[in-house]
């Protein structure tokens, strides 16, 4: 997210640091923001979200820095 607050940006390293330590020993990754992910919504229509966190278990349907899911939960 382009021209954050620095109190932002500390909840972003804060939340992915804690939740990386919970995935140590999963196939899941977590991922800070600048991660696109593509997906088709619910009427076909193709969309791109760039979430400030993610986690991501399917990290095989990646190109550069974009992940295209078949189905994703977004929060």
């Amino acid at each position: 997210m382009a021209g954050a607050t620095p109190e932002h940006s500390a909840v972003i390293v804060n939340f992915v640091a804690a939740i990386r330590h919970q995935l140590k020993n999963s196939t899941c990754y977590v991922y800070s923001d600048n991660v696109q992910y593509r997906f088709k919504d619910n009427q076909g229509n193709n969309k791109i979200v760039i979430p400030d966190a993610s986690i991501n278990c399917r990290t095989k349907s990646r190109r550069g820095n974009t992940f295209t899911l078949s189905r994703g939960i977004f929060l």
